[in-house]
């Protein structure tokens, strides 16, 4: 009986990394995405984020459990933010952030951080091509009830 509770703990337990990131551009601003890799028990996904979220999501968590010994990688204020090896070590430091958070269950299983890693979005529970199938099909029902009302 006691296996079996600690296989459903591993299970639920989220293992997380940033591989990546990128730089998009929108409206002529120009900022980095960070991609982070999730993984519960078989379900695999990315979420894509910037360092403001994070940054929301570490002063949140802070407030809440002020005890915790949570660290993020400081704003930097003066200086290129696109500077690669700024990125590399900024990279890491929101990895360890992100690593920290998945430690205790206290925190992963938080609101706030189960939606940043958006652990309870329907569509890592199965795969992505049914999902897509079956929206189609429920949009062709739908059109046909319009018909036929």
């Amino acid at each position: 009986m006691q296996r079996d509770h600690t296989m459903d703990y591993k299970e639920s337990c989220p293992s997380v990394s940033i591989p990546s990131s990128d730089e998009h551009r929108e409206k002529k601003k120009r900022f980095t995405v960070y991609k982070v890799l999730v993984s519960v028990g078989r379900s695999e996904w990315f979420v894509f984020r910037r360092y403001a979220e994070f940054d929301k999501l570490y002063n949140t968590l802070k407030k809440q459990f002020p005890a915790m010994a949570l660290k993020i990688p400081a704003k930097r204020i003066f200086g290129d933010n696109f500077d690669p090896d700024f990125i590399k070590q900024r990279r890491a430091g929101l990895n360890e952030f992100i690593q920290n958070l998945v430690r205790y269950p206290e925190l992963y299983n938080h609101p706030d951080v189960r939606a940043f890693l958006q652990m309870d979005s329907p569509k890592h529970q199965s795969d992505p091509s049914e999902d897509e199938d079956e929206r189609s099909s429920q949009k062709v029902l739908l059109a046909k009830r319009k018909l036929d009302g």
